[in-house]
């Protein structure tokens, strides 16, 4: 039996916040927030004091980036990362549209209409994939509203169950500002779902964001009439200093420093069941480089959907003309990946997400949309 996957990392950040400006902004939070520091102690050797306890705690990265906060709360009213419209976009490509006629279709007299950002009418839809994984859905304890709006269209297309991550700010803790960012969306019935929190953040995520996994088990029907049980894993991995073009110039024994990357791998590996089961998502590893290795040795056990790319390597991320959310500085890359336990027949690609030009953007996201198709039976 085929079932069909649509996984992508979708780049929507909470209300105020902006992938463009994201790490320039904290850089200037920083700097911002150095100066306050440094006019409002008393002395020379407390502010010393004060600011290394800061680095080596890593407060400094929530500070720097709420200090920053109202600056880019400012700056969204005058260009936003149009979130609503991307995700909508999204969501338009995980349907097809019916005839209504169809008797075989759903009774859509029990979903809500909801009146999207373009006048988009969902109710005529039905979901196109078994399961639609995402990363970098943010929700965070002052705003939901990113994610509200897509877990509404995407049940009023017929995807009537989903698990996302929490956005709590105790479940969360300590991070400060957002939640891991995942979710899975299904028209099955979904159980069994668990968030994995990776016991090692990178210094600079730890109080800003929850990297790891979330797992639901979807109940999937098939043709005999009995169900199979899929276990759907989304993944985000902390995206080391050395993907972040942003910081290159920084010397080689800085990334080391960093580095929690096998860590948060081994506590991935160790949550997953290797039974019937799905991984996708934005592992932030580049493509036959030497933590790409790491991840094929610890899933060794697994099916590697996406390893065909080794010989002609394919842009998941910051492809070039990206404007809206990189300004086109990043580097095109390859940095998501697909694993499954399942032995059968697999097809998967990476389809393009770009946009027609009246849409007002040019891609979907900073990622591309993986989708396939792998046989569970």
């Amino acid at each position: 039996m085929p079932f069909k996957f649509y996984s992508q990392n979708v780049c929507c950040l909470p209300l105020f916040a902006s992938e463009r400006s994201l790490q320039t902004g904290s850089l200037l939070g920083a700097a911002i927030a150095t100066l306050t520091l440094f006019f409002c102690l008393p002395t020379f050797p407390i502010f010393v004091s004060v600011f290394m306890a800061l680095i080596t705690t890593g407060l400094v990265f929530p500070m720097s980036y709420f200090t920053y906060l109202p600056i880019s709360a400012i700056l969204s009213f005058f260009a936003n990362d149009m979130k609503h419209q991307r995700l909508e976009e999204i969501a338009r490509r995980c349907v097809t549209v019916v005839d209504m006629k169809d008797s075989k279709i759903r009774d859509l007299t029990k979903v809500g209409v909801i009146k999207t950002s373009s006048g988009s009418d969902f109710s005529t839809c039905t979901p196109k994939y078994d399961a639609v994984i995402l990363q970098e859905f943010y929700g965070c304890v002052y705003s939901d509203r990113s994610r509200s709006y897509f877990v509404n269209i995407m049940k009023q297309a017929g995807y009537e169950f989903h698990s996302k991550s929490d956005n709590g700010i105790i479940q969360n803790f300590p991070s400060l500002w957002a939640n891991s960012g995942m979710a899975i969306f299904s028209p099955h019935e979904l159980k069994d779902e668990r968030e994995c929190c990776f016991s090692n953040q990178l210094a600079y995520d730890k109080f800003l964001v929850r990297r790891g996994s979330l797992t639901a088990t979807v109940k999937y029907p098939l043709n005999s009439g009995k169900f199979k049980d899929v276990n759907v894993t989304s993944v985000h991995i902390g995206p080391p200093a050395s993907v972040l073009t942003f910081f290159n110039w920084l010397p080689p024994w800085f990334f080391s420093l960093l580095d929690k990357f096998p860590i948060q791998i081994s506590d991935l590996s160790s949550e997953i069941s290797p039974n019937n089961s799905l991984i996708c998502g934005d592992f932030n590893a580049i493509i036959n480089g030497s933590d790409y290795e790491i991840i094929k040795n610890s899933f060794k056990i697994y099916n590697h959907l996406t390893g065909h790319f080794e010989n002609n390597p394919k842009t998941t991320a910051n492809p070039l003309g990206e404007i809206l959310l990189t300004r086109g500085l990043r580097q095109p890359k390859c940095l998501d990946y697909v694993f499954s336990s399942f032995p059968g027949s697999a097809d998967i690609d990476v389809k393009s997400w770009a946009c027609e030009e009246k849409a007002g953007f040019q891609f979907t996201s900073d990622h591309g949309p993986i989708v396939g198709v792998i046989d569970v039976e």
